[in-house]
Formats: C-alpha cells, structure tokens, sequence
C-alpha cells in the first residue's frame, strides 16, 4: 500500500507492453490543481511555522499508535521494583523523572533540532497531527481546513512546508568534524555562504543589487513527505492506476500493488526508483487501446509481507499459539490451516508445512554448503488443487514467486544477459530462482518444461547458486530458495497399467533432488466423493471453508508462527543419529528387494538421507526444540513412506483400505512386530508378535503422536476389538492380539522345522 502523488500521465499507442503502475501523490508540473497566490503562500507558511513550532504530542501517544493501540505504562513495569531502592529519594527521583518523560513534548521542533544536528534525513508530517493542530485553531481562531487542502493540492502544500521549516530549522547543536560526509560539508559551506551575501544585501544601499544565493534545493539535506491520515471516519480507498483520472491531479490518493526495484537509473540516496506492477485482477479482459504511463511521487509506503526475522513478535499471536501448544495437536493444527478451503491430503499439507519451516543450513570449515531447504513435488491428476496448494503457499510465504513450466524458459527461470538501453552494457536480469531467494519457488506444470530448460535448476536445487558465464560477464548468484513443483502424469493422468516410472516421466537425476515425493489421484470412492462434494459446495455457498475438528489459524497466524520456529537450529544427538542410520540402510535393502521384483521407483542415495535430517529439523524447529528426538525422525520417515505407498496403492489392481482405523491397525502391528511399547513387566524372552501384550498408554501416545486424534484411536480399539483381533485387559491398561488356532499351529510348525 503506498500514498503518492501523481506526475501526470502520458499516454502511448504500443502493443504487447506490460502495464507499469507507480502509486504517489498527483501532480502536473505546468498546471497546479488549485490556484494559490503569493499572500495565501505566505499565510499558509506562517501557519505551518506555527505548526512546526508549537505542536505538543505525549509520547504515550505515539508508543500506543505504534503498537496498534496496546498501551503500556511504565509505571505498571517500575513500581514492583521500587521496593528494591533502600533510598526513599531515589524513588521520588524515578518518578519524576518518568512523569517529565510522560509530559508533551514539542514533536517537530525536536525532530527538526536531530534534523539539524545531521541525526536525521527524514522529516514525516503525519497528516493526523496536522488535523489535531487545525481542530485547535478552529476552537480559537478561523478554520483553515489544513488537511483538506494538503490533499487536494499536495505537491503545492509540500513546497510550503519545506520554506516554513527551512525559516523554522533550528541552529545546529554539533559542529562538523572528520566524521561528517562531503554532502553535510558543502551543505553547511552553502548555508553560511548565503548567510553571508544576505548581510551583505541588507547592509547595501543600492536596491539593484540581489544576492545571488543558492537555490533551497541545495540547501537542504532532508526529504519532506506526508504521512496520511490513519483515524479518519473514510479511510482512502486504494485505486487501480487505470482509475487515476483527471480529477486526482494533485491529491493525495492510495493505491496497491508489488514494489520491484529499477536497477536502471536508480538512486538509492536520496532518490529511489521504484515500479509497480499492475495487478491481473485490476486489468479488464479483451480491452486495448492507449497504454498510460503514471508517473507517481512515493511519500509514505506500508509492507504488508515482512521477511520472517523482521517479523515484530504480536503478544495477541503468541497467546492465541501458547493456548492450543500444550494440546498436543498443535501439528495437525497447523497443516490443516494451509489452505482450509481444500478438502483433505493432510498428509501433503504437513509436508508443505515442513517445506515453511526448512531445516538447518550447515555451512563446513572449508566452505561447503549443505542445504536446509526441503523441496517437494506434486505428482497427481488433473483437478486434485495442486495448483492451488501452490498459490497458497506463494501467499504464506514472505517471499514467493509463481510461474509456470511452459510459461518460463531456462534464463527465465535462472538469469538472462540483456543489454542497458541507456548505457549500452550488458547486465545481468535475474529470473524467479533468483528473486525466490530466501523464499520458496512455485512452479507449475513442471512435466511440461522442456528438458533443456528443466536442467537449468538441477545445481539450484542442490548447490542452491546459479553460475552465469555469458556475453563476458562470469559470476555466481545466490538462490537458496525451496523448490515447490507441481506436475501431471505422462498423458495427463495416472496409468495404473503401466510402471510409476512411466507414469512420471522425469529423469532420475531431478527426482532424487525432491526430498518429498507425492501422487494425489483422483480415484472415485463413494465416501470421499460425496464429502468432497459437500464441502465444495459449503464453500462456494458461503465464500469460507465449513467449521472443522480443531482450530484453524489465519495465514498471518502461520507466518508468525514459521518465524519464531526458524529461530530454532536443532541438532541431532548420537543416538538419533545411530536410528537415522538403521532406517537408512532398511531403506537401502528394501529398495535391493524393489529392483528384484521390477518395482522399484526412486533410487534411494544419500540425498535421501539427507531429506530425512531436514525434514526431522523442521518437525523438531515446530517444537520449538533445539534437539532432534526419534518422534520426529519417525514422523519423517512416516511421510516419506507415505508419498511412497501412494505410489503403489493401485499397482495390485485395488487400493488398499485407508481409513485411520486401519492406518492405526497396521501402526501398532508394526510396533507389535518390532517389540516396542511392551509393558514393563512383560516378558522380554517372548518376541513373537503373536498374542504379544502391549501397554495401551504407550501405544496411544505414538499415535497421537502421528497426528491421530483421540476418537480416532478409541475408534480403531472398539472396531478390531469387534473383529476379534485384540482385546483389551488390565482395566482397559493392556492391548493383547488374539491368536487363532491356525496362527498356532503355523508358528509350531516353523519350530519344528528350525
């Protein structure tokens, strides 16, 4: 959001040119809006004089304006440690001297004095304060209507203003010395030199005999801008710049859009260039003709998207998280707030949650770098929200760029050597890996990129650089950006006749670069089609996702989150680390026996390894831990598996039952098969799973840790308990498998043989 004034348009015939829109105040150099005379210029001059010198605002004031209207007061902090003081005068010294620090003060004069003194560049008059001082005037003089017409006539008032505080500025308190920059030298020569020949002018009798002085442009060292005004009844409405008209030359007006810096021509002191791209939203659809050129003077512009670690911490937020992290589901929480209108793929949404939050960057001695950032791709069939999880994503992230892999080349997506219009030279234009630095990058339709360009990415998904070495110009560009990548099965959808290999169609050296795989089809089931249904209806009936299980957090809510979690650099202790290793090397053997059978999908390397580290930093950065445990390396290990039996689930010509009964069934057999969560007096001779016991309080704790909730697991007890495969014991304590007879008579069979 940005309050501008406008520079005048100048229109152009010119086909295929992209619509620029610059937000400022308006103004038109050889023609002001409204029509002031030189008294009125010197009224309205004394006027502001006044203002400078005699605006009074507490600072209690301005402390609850930026916070957002909590006010705080010192003495609420300061009194329960005045007991601490043995001197009574002490006491009585501390609150005097907070109570002079909480009497107004003179708001502009002592900016203006820092001004001076070469503190400050900056001079801001919030329009608000203006506002106030014109209310005062009001009650005891004529009305003036100061704020009305500095935004009827910006450009004109601003000029005003700037002689009023050039009469107003103060003598300077601090002499020059060798610290002092060049400018602030000849700026102080300049000043004592017009001093100096307006003495001379009055001391002379000759009226012919003007002073040569130097212009007040280059006397001043300080830039001038209006803030508007935030407590007005009607707050301005932003404008789309094809809504700029005629009427707004010279006002105050507010417009919205993305901020991309001009690299060409820019000054970034005093003077900075900026461009803003016209939204697609603000464009009428098959409509040509003359394209307009808005020139906009930028005067006070609000970032709405912050980087995660110049996120201020908003106590609110803080308390609304505390609230439901000590419930346990605070996870699952989270992963189903990303994007709530999108029924399902939870297990996708914890994924992406982890791709927000990343690992730990390692950086060795020698310079290596090894990657924190996870990337994911979606493999699925048309019409399951893949892109939409996408633009989701690109709107929580604090840096997200968006394309399209038909829509972007390999410079385009990389960086592209162009020649400078003005200067003749070649420069470097960086792509969307490179302006997706430090973010994440969305890129959609990936099947469809051409394979030339495909290979662009492959050492930005690892290395995370981009090594340029075109036209003369040899450098490296940083691109530690996630990779986020959607993409359609070999003719379009999944073909369950023919090997996943097929059916993906990407080469192996690009997948095992995505530390997540996953497959969404769209396979009809009653259940799921009919809740589907409903809840897309829900949505497009009431513009809002239908009430869920739980709570749901607002995008602001979830970055505020991610950036106190990415504070967190978790480590991994030995004995994790011994765990990762076993479960690797599982993987490695599983993968031996997947190429036997001609099943196999994915080549299981040390990248996988490495995927497995990230993604249990990141699920131990939610905890807000600085210690990797085993829960997380098993819920990591759980969403790799995951993406994987989706993969496989309709290779036998059926799928298999998905239901979180029997997700909760095959995890504690699972258990039960591996001998963990045995109660503590159980016998550690028998490890066979059959009629194995196990602790039913340890057993619902791993699954509620796998992000099952608790009516889920009492579900899944009640149903295999009517199904005759365990039963409960010990007042509801102990879990037992039933053995049947032919279960018996198997396994003595096999001792017998051994």
């Amino acid at each position: 959001m940005a309050w501008l004034f406008l520079l005048g348009p100048i229109a152009k015939r010119e086909k295929d040119v992209m619509l620029r829109k610059l937000p400022a105040f308006v103004m038109r150099p050889l023609r002001a809006s409204v029509k002031i005379n030189a008294k009125q210029s010197r009224f309205l001059a004394g006027a502001f004089e006044g203002f400078l010198e005699q605006f009074k605002s507490a600072p209690a004031a301005s402390i609850t304006h930026a916070l957002g209207g909590m006010t705080i007061d010192e003495d609420d902090l300061s009194d329960e440690y005045d007991f601490m003081d043995e001197d009574d005068e002490e006491q009585n010294t501390r609150r005097r001297s907070r109570a002079q620090a909480q009497e107004p003060k003179l708001k502009y004069l002592e900016l203006l004095q820092r001004v001076s003194d070469r503190y400050e560049e900056e001079i801001t008059i919030d329009l608000d304060d203006v506002e106030e001082w014109d209310r005062q005037l009001d009650e005891n003089e004529t009305p003036m209507k100061l704020v009305e017409s500095i935004e009827t006539n910006a450009k004109h008032y601003l000029d005003i203003l700037s002689k009023a505080v050039d009469k107003v500025m103060p003598p300077p308190t601090r002499e020059l010395n060798y610290k002092d920059d060049v400018l602030d030298v000849l700026m102080s020569q300049r000043t004592a030199r017009n001093a100096a020949l307006t003495r001379a002018a009055d001391e002379t009798t000759d009226p012919t005999d003007e002073p040569e002085l130097f212009p007040a442009e280059l006397t001043r060292r300080y830039t001038l801008n209006f803030k508007p005004r935030t407590r007005s009844r009607e707050p301005l409405k932003a404008l789309a710049v094809r809504q700029v008209r005629g009427e707004h030359l010279g006002h105050l007006i507010t417009t919205k859009g993305q901020l991309h810096h001009s690299t060409r021509a820019s000054k970034f002191q005093p003077f900075q260039e900026v461009k803003i791209q016209e939204m697609a939203e603000q464009v009428p659809a098959i409509r040509a003709g003359l394209l307009t050129d808005t020139y906009l003077e930028a005067q006070h512009v609000i970032q709405h998207k912050k980087a995660y670690e110049d996120m201020s911490t908003d106590s609110k937020i803080s308390r609304r998280i505390e609230q439901y992290q000590s419930s346990g589901h605070l996870y699952e929480y989270l992963a189903k707030s990303i994007a709530p209108e999108i029924y399902g793929h939870l297990d996708v949404k914890k994924a992406l949650l982890l791709l927000l939050v990343g690992g730990a960057t390692k950086v060795m001695g020698d310079g290596m770098r090894i990657r924190g950032d996870i990337n994911i791709c979606l493999m699925g069939d048309p019409g399951v929200a893949k892109s939409q999880l996408l633009k989701y994503i690109t709107k929580v992230a604090p840096r997200g760029v968006y394309t399209t892999g038909r829509g972007s080349s390999g410079v385009g997506l990389t960086a592209a050597v162009m020649k400078d219009p003005v200067t003749d030279e070649m420069i470097l234009e960086g792509g969307a890996l490179v302006l997706a630095d430090n973010g994440i990058c969305c890129i959609d339709e990936f099947d469809k990129m051409d394979d030339s360009d495909r290979t662009a990415i492959h050492e930005v998904m690892e290395q995370q650089t981009i090594s340029i070495s075109k036209a003369g110009i040899s450098t490296t560009l940083n691109a530690r950006t996630s990779i986020l990548a959607a993409a359609n099965p070999l003719y379009g959808r999944y073909n369950p006749r023919i090997s996943p290999v097929e059916n993906i169609n990407l080469p192996a050296a690009l997948l095992s670069r995505f530390d997540v795989l996953f497959l969404i089809l769209d396979t009809p089931t009653r259940d799921t089609d009919s809740l589907l249904a409903q809840h897309v209806n829900y949505v497009h009936m009431n513009n809002k996702h239908p009430d869920t299980e739980g709570v749901v957090f607002t995008p602001t809510e979830v970055r505020h989150y991610i950036a106190k979690a990415r504070t967190f650099s978790p480590t991994v202790p030995t004995a994790v680390s011994e765990y990762i290793v076993k479960a690797y090397v599982k993987m490695r053997e599983q993968q031996s026996r997947d190429e036997k059978n001609k099943k196999q999908f994915a080549h299981t390397s040390p990248r996988t390894l490495l995927g497995i580290v990230r993604l249990s930093q990141a699920l131990a950065r939610l905890r807000f831990s600085e210690t990797v445990v085993q829960d997380d390396v098993d819920e990591a290990l759980r969403l790799i598996e995951a993406s994987k039996e989706s993969l496989y689930q309709d290779q036998d010509g059926y799928r298999k039952d998905m239901s979180p009964s029997s997700r909760i069934y095959n995890m504690v057999r699972a258990l039960a098969e591996a001998g963990q969560c045995r109660p503590a007096d159980a016998d550690d001779d028998d490890e066979d799973s059959l009629g194995m016991e196990l602790s039913m309080k340890k057993v619902e704790d791993r699954v509620i840790a796998k992000g099952f909730t608790k009516d889920q697991w009492q579900t899944a007890v009640m149903e295999y308990t009517n199904l005759d495969i365990w039963q409960t014991a010990g007042n509801g304590t102990r879990l037992i498998f039933i053995v049947s007879e032919a279960a018996h008579m198997a396994r003595d069979a096999e001792l017998e043989m051994t």
